[in-house]
């Protein structure tokens, strides 16, 4: 494939980005000039060339509403990235800053969007909400037939480093275009709920997802007019939103479940971003803690997307030292189940989508995508699939960036089929 950048980190959130135009998430003509703006191995760069187009794009969506365009206006909403410097380290002030602002300037899009988008609070604990947002489809693009008064839920699941707003491009505008209803959210240790709150991410990701259904049951009971079918509720999420969505799967509740290029445990991932003997001896005690922390915070400074990783997930997962975020990563894993016996995969009774990525940029499908399809075993050769693309025009690269398009079409297709949706030629969905 074409490479953007020399570096396979940058040519891969570029074209992370450039993969939203087609629900537009931005201008193809926007994202060159950013481009020509952005310097080999220069993060600070690449946040002076997006936020300069973000700015613009808030300048002509404001000026396009004031003139009463409205196509525009939706169009033109846009933020921009800033791939590190966290609000724990103490170096800036901007990540959150400009986090704020692109969550704006995205809500600010949201009535002029052909769907009706529902902001909601969902509660956590300690009187702490989780921001969220329910995208309904329009009734031109609702189910047709018997079950024509109900729409079948999809619960996005949002993984390290995305946003709930990125969760629009990746889920929700296909989604509602065929007739679902689209629930995503910042659960602890993401988007929002992270930087504002500090809210670490936890291993029992189900308890999240589960309040995210109590919170669904209410919001029908009290809104019938809705029209939403708890009956047909699918989970789906990507690289480590595609783990949470299996561990949200263990809900009876849930009836299918599309996880993309997702891996086994976050301690066998560490194994493979580091060598294995270095990790094993930091958690080990073999070498001291002090020791271990200073040989990784040289390499930080030396490879910046190790420092970018290193430090998002240090965040995302509430600890200070890089020996301490190791240690962390033991507790998420598939092998510990809820009640401590068996794994996650034994407790999953209902259809599931595997995607695996040739191309992926942490686990390869044999050691993920593969090994998960074999422990699947409660549930029949029929009711789970995989699907691996060999090739990355096709999906794969890590998370099926640059075929988020094509992603959707493979993942509402399975849960067409198993969420009982027959297709008419014109697109509409019956609702058997």
């Amino acid at each position: 494939m074409f490479q953007l950048f020399k570096s396979n980190f940058y040519n891969f959130e570029a074209t992370r980005i450039l993969s939203t135009t087609s629900a537009e998430g931005c201008e193809t003509a926007e994202f060159l000039e950013a481009m020509g703006k952005m310097r080999q191995h220069d993060p600070e760069s690449w946040y002076r060339a997006w936020s300069e187009q973000s700015q613009r794009a808030e300048v002509t969506a404001r000026e396009a509403v004031h003139r009463g365009c409205i196509e525009a206006a939706r169009g033109a909403a846009s933020g921009y990235m800033l791939p590190y410097m966290l609000p724990w380290s103490g170096t800036d002030e901007r990540f959150l800053q400009s986090a704020k602002r692109s969550i704006t300037m995205f809500r600010e899009a949201i009535p002029y969007m052909e769907t009706r988008v529902m902001v909601l609070k969902i509660p956590y604990q300690d009187h702490v909400s989780m921001p969220a947002y329910l995208y309904l489809p329009a009734a031109s693009r609702r189910m047709r037939g018997a079950g024509a008064n109900r729409t079948p839920i999809i619960i996005s699941c949002g993984g390290a480093d995305s946003t709930q707003e990125e969760l629009y491009f990746v889920a929700a505008a296909a989604g509602v275009n065929l007739g679902y209803a689209v629930l995503t959210f910042d659960g602890p240790g993401q988007g929002l709920f992270l930087k504002k709150n500090k809210t670490a991410m936890g291993p029992d990701f189900e308890v999240v997802s589960g309040r995210v259904l109590d919170y669904l049951d209410d919001l029908v009971a009290g809104n019938p007019d809705l029209g939403l079918d708890l009956d047909r509720i699918a989970v789906m999420g990507i690289s480590l939103g595609g783990h949470f969505a299996l561990r949200s799967s263990i809900d009876a509740r849930i009836k299918a479940c599309v996880t993309v290029d997702l891996f086994y445990g976050l301690w066998r991932l560490a194994l493979k971003r580091m060598p294995g003997w270095l990790a094993k001896m930091g958690t080990s005690g073999w070498l001291p803690e002090q020791a271990f922390n200073a040989l990784i915070y040289l390499q930080m400074v030396a490879h910046f997307p190790m420092r970018w990783e290193m430090e998002l997930s240090m965040g995302i997962l509430g600890t200070s030292t890089p020996g301490d975020m190791l240690r962390r990563c033991q507790s998420l894993d598939l092998d510990v189940a809820p009640d401590g016996k068996g794994k996650i995969t034994d407790w999953i009774r209902y259809p599931v989508l595997l995607t695996g990525a040739p191309s992926s940029v942490y686990a390869s499908p044999d050691e993920s995508t593969m090994v998960i399809y074999e422990a699947l075993s409660q549930i029949s050769e029929e009711q789970k699939e995989t699907w691996i693309p060999k090739e990355v025009g096709q999906g794969g690269l890590t998370a099926k960036v640059g075929a988020w398009g094509l992603l959707a079409q493979r993942s509402l297709q399975f849960l067409d089929k198993h969420l009982h949706v027959v297709r008419t030629s014109k697109g509409n969905g019956d609702v058997s």
